[in-house]
């Protein structure tokens, strides 16, 4: 995929998640929801953090930067409805104050991850959440790389099963793989670098087991053509002023593939003016 770096095309790494979200452009987030549906999309164009993206940004901050959790982070065990929990928050009213289940969750997913023999190290090394702005044939796109090291792209996702089988599963459910192609593209317009994508797989629960992957090119050709399908259809429902759903036609409700291939639709045959079924 042949990139020219576009002037207004750039890179920092000092872009606070409130103002990334705010930024007006297509993100990786929103190309997976246009391949649902443009409805989807249009319906989900609120830019503001939720919870898990906080509680993910508190693992993001624990496994990239340490130190900057010990300052950023807190936790509170007590009880929220006495005034001690309010002089807590008015006391520490400059930083993240995460559940005690939380806190625990995200500080022992980021020791396991720098307990890692490949992992550990790999995290030592780079610039975290890398913000990405390009344009793409008159599209302003954007894209957060968790980070970016001279020789790769790392993200970083927390699971409920980092086993190969699972993950791969929950890996194209999520279209996580869309997503990275979509950092390369950012990537490569902004420094006209194509780099391989590495993913960390940490476990949400004890242990907190981890799992590094490497996502190979059939995947990322694979995501590719999504990613400039999903375009087409932006720049389509742009000049139509049009957001339609999942489709405008009558579809056939048809049976699971897994029953189809088990069952086997009564065959009819005419035997001298009768009809039998085999």
């Amino acid at each position: 995929m042949a990139s020219v770096i576009d002037p207004k095309s750039q890179i920092r790494f000092d872009v606070p998640l409130e103002e990334y979200l705010a930024a007006d452009a297509l993100s990786a987030h929103d190309i997976t929801k246009l391949l649902k549906s443009p409805r989807h999309y249009n319906y989900c164009r609120d830019k503001s953090a939720t919870p898990a993206m906080v509680k993910g940004g508190a693992v993001h901050c624990a496994v990239f930067e340490p130190k900057r959790f010990l300052k950023d982070y807190i936790t509170y065990a007590g009880d929220k409805r006495t005034k001690e929990w309010k002089d807590f928050k008015a006391a520490h009213a400059n930083k993240t104050i995460l559940d005690t289940d939380d806190y625990k969750a995200v500080t022992g997913m980021a020791d396991s991850i720098h307990e890692h023999l490949v992992a550990g190290p790999l995290v030592e090394d780079g610039k975290p959440e890398a913000s990405l702005l390009w344009n793409d044939g008159g599209v302003k796109c954007k894209g957060r790389l968790d980070l970016l090291r001279p020789e790769s792209i790392v993200e970083l996702k927390s699971t409920t099963s980092a086993a190969p089988d699972d993950f791969v599963r929950t890996s194209f459910n999520m279209g996580y793989t869309i997503k990275y192609r979509w950092y390369q593209r950012g990537l490569l317009a902004t420094t006209n670098k194509l780099l391989p994508v590495l993913v960390i797989a940490v476990e949400q629960t004890e242990p907190y087991d981890v799992v590094l992957y490497r996502v190979p090119e059939y995947a990322l050709e694979y995501a590719e053509q999504k990613c400039a399908a999903a375009l087409d259809r932006y720049r389509e429902c742009i000049a139509s002023h049009r957001w339609p759903g999942m489709s405008e036609e009558i579809l056939m409700l048809d049976l699971p593939a897994w029953v189809r291939s088990q069952y086997q639709p009564p065959v009819e045959l005419t035997i001298g003016g009768q009809k039998m079924e085999m």
